[in-house]
């Protein structure tokens, strides 16, 4: 199991995608945030800040998912009730899933 949310970003993003390739992994949870290119950002001479992803990453299948996220095969959310309980549904979920 590998657990995601919209806040798996970036380095978690590849990682997501490296461990969906495997066929015993099963990802759950919900859509990661879809910004899995490395950023190279600069400030110009009148203050102003730019940044770009110079690079096209894709998935084994040869699409890019840049700002679209990952989708996770078990779509699970956690909820504000939950949360300031301290439970986190998505786990639990993930947990039930292996039984």
């Amino acid at each position: 199991m590998v657990l995601t949310d919209r806040y798996t970003i970036s380095a978690g993003e590849r990682t997501v995608m490296a461990f969906g390739t495997l066929p015993n992994v099963t990802i759950i949870g919900d859509t990661t945030n879809g910004a899995h290119g490395t950023m190279i950002g600069r400030e110009l001479a009148n203050g102003w800040f730019y940044s770009l992803v110079p690079q096209k990453v894709q998935l084994a299948d040869g699409k890019s998912y840049e700002g679209i996220g990952l989708a996770p095969d078990i779509y699970s959310k956690n909820s504000t009730t939950g949360i300031a309980t301290g439970i986190d549904e998505t786990l639990q979920k993930a947990i039930d899933a292996l039984k």
